[in-house]
């Protein structure tokens, strides 16, 4: 009885919107209603198969909405699949199967459809994989090794904070072997100094772990002092009186701000707790008042320093 409610449902779309087309390895294949939802003479699914809601009332999506498309052959997944979000309409997952199992290249998507996971698969397990923000930028670089675990370098990376910032800043790094951390990791700040220098023996145990602080001479250097010597900010700097921009704004104690001093140079921006920000960016001056650093402060204390483009 599903099935037939799936072809009537089919049909309703090609009626409204006429035939559709699928792309499928490198090919368009048209799509028929003699053709899709079709199964073989031993009764195994079979050409090209249109799952809606209405055939899995259990996974809760719209009746006419998709749960995924795709082709079987001889009641195995074979090709190009594709799986929605519960909305039936948007795109969650794009991959090749091979014989019941994911094999080959795949993406993932987030609900507004942009990118959120590209990679490759041997028979369910990764080997490769790319992961990204919403914003666009990538995430996460990782490798796998035959077992299925992390094998090479991994590699985690800030999201930028400007939209000047076109390549991918890199905010912790790692080796793996079988699935052991080994060698080298390191940790950057986002102003690219060096944070924090770890080192594992060959079988994943830690032998060392030194911390600098955010005042390395980037791009020169990455090494800035060994973190006992770093000066801990915990205390937003006071400006008094705060003042804004022609004096249009009230200011919020809890509540997104822009703070000017005395010059109308900008000096706070970001939300505030207490009349204290508490996330934001505070931007510091010389005598001449010329931009020097900006520091990016994160639950109320200092976080890393933003190189200034």
């Amino acid at each position: 009885m599903h099935s037939l409610v799936s072809v009537l449902i089919a049909l309703s779309y090609l009626l409204i919107s006429g035939p559709k087309t699928y792309a499928q390895e490198d090919s368009l294949q048209l799509v028929s209603l003699d053709t899709i939802n079709q199964r073989n003479e031993d009764g195994e699914k079979h050409g090209y198969w249109i799952v809606y809601g209405v055939d899995a009332p259990e996974k809760e999506y719209p009746l006419e909405g998709i749960i995924e498309e795709g082709t079987y052959a001889n009641g195995f997944k074979n090709g190009v699949w594709k799986k929605y979000y519960k909305d039936g309409k948007t795109v969650r997952l794009e991959g090749n199967y091979k014989d019941n199992r994911p094999c080959g290249d795949f993406k993932y998507y987030y609900e507004d459809g942009t990118l959120k996971n590209v990679g490759s698969s041997l028979y369910s397990r990764r080997q490769l994989s790319e992961e990204f923000y919403r914003s666009g930028r990538r995430s996460v670089s990782r490798s796998y090794g035959e077992n299925g675990s992390e094998d090479g370098i991994i590699t985690f990376y800030y999201d930028s904070l400007s939209v000047k910032d076109s390549i991918p800043q890199i905010e912790f790094q790692y080796e793996k072997e079988n699935g052991i951390t080994i060698g080298q990791a390191v940790r950057y700040y986002y102003s690219g100094c060096l944070r924090e220098l770890i080192e594992y023996n060959n079988k994943g145990v830690l032998v060392s772990r030194v911390e600098y602080c955010d005042d390395c001479l980037f791009p020169i250097d990455t090494l800035g002092s060994q973190r006992s010597n770093c000066y801990q900010k915990d205390k937003m700097p006071n400006y008094e009186p705060i003042l804004y921009r022609n004096q249009k704004k009230e200011f919020l104690p809890n509540g997104y701000n822009k703070v000017f001093d005395e010059n109308n140079l900008i000096v706070l921006d970001g939300n505030f707790k207490n009349s204290k920000m508490w996330k934001g960016k505070l931007y510091l001056y010389n005598d001449k008042n010329q931009l020097i650093r900006i520091e990016l402060w994160e639950n109320g204390k200092f976080h890393s320093n933003i190189p200034i483009n």
